[in-house]
């Protein structure tokens, strides 16, 4: 009796954490789209910031846009570190939807 209770509790244990994990596989998998734009967003963001410092913009509202601008890129640059490091949590616990999407990418 106690076997049959114990077996039950793990198994409805392990369906949850499955589902867990297949939720939060869907949620990173489905922001691949999103976060190769915002990659591609960056790379353009900071060609201009660079233009800008290389043609040493002296307007003061220009330099204010400037930063403002610089500041979106490092919020940009941090939405995508925090998306890699879960893409490399979930590589590390082995799940194999991970590994297809990075086969195909």
């Amino acid at each position: 009796m106690v076997d049959t209770t114990i077996n039950m509790v793990v198994k409805r244990l392990a369906s949850i954490i499955e589902k867990r994990v297949r939720d939060e596989v869907n949620l990173v998998l489905n922001c691949a789209k999103e976060a190769e734009s915002l990659a591609s967003k960056l790379k353009m963001i900071q060609r201009l910031l660079d233009d800008a410092e290389r043609k040493g913009v002296t307007d003061p509202q220009v330099k204010a846009w400037l930063r403002k601008i610089e500041d979106a890129a490092y919020e940009m640059d941090d939405a995508l570190d925090e998306w890699e490091m879960k893409i490399h949590e979930l590589e590390m616990e082995g799940s194999e939807d991970v590994s297809d999407f990075w086969e195909k990418n």
